[in-house]
């Protein structure tokens, strides 16, 4: 998917809600009516990584993340605190 498509759909979820990225892919994923192995399809990855990140089993590699997080619409956003 190219980025700029990505980004005009994508979903932000600003860090401040203090919402762990695990139970924010969880949520995303159960809202789009999604299952574990669907997801997996989509970013692919293995039903296993898909599982262990949500239940924050896995220390993923950022582009893991980043596949995970694309195919659902998110993404990273970083900002400078108050």
């Amino acid at each position: 998917m190219q980025y700029a498509a990505c980004m005009a759909r994508a979903t932000v979820l600003p860090m401040r809600t203090a919402v762990p990225w695990q139970t924010a892919i969880r949520a995303r994923r159960r809202a789009l009516g999604l299952t574990q192995q669907e997801l997996a399809n989509r970013a692919g990855l293995s039903l296993r990584t898909v599982v262990a990140i949500e239940h924050g089993e896995a220390n993923p590699r950022l582009s893991v993340l980043r596949a995970c997080l694309d195919a659902l619409g998110l993404v990273i956003s970083l900002a400078e605190g108050p």
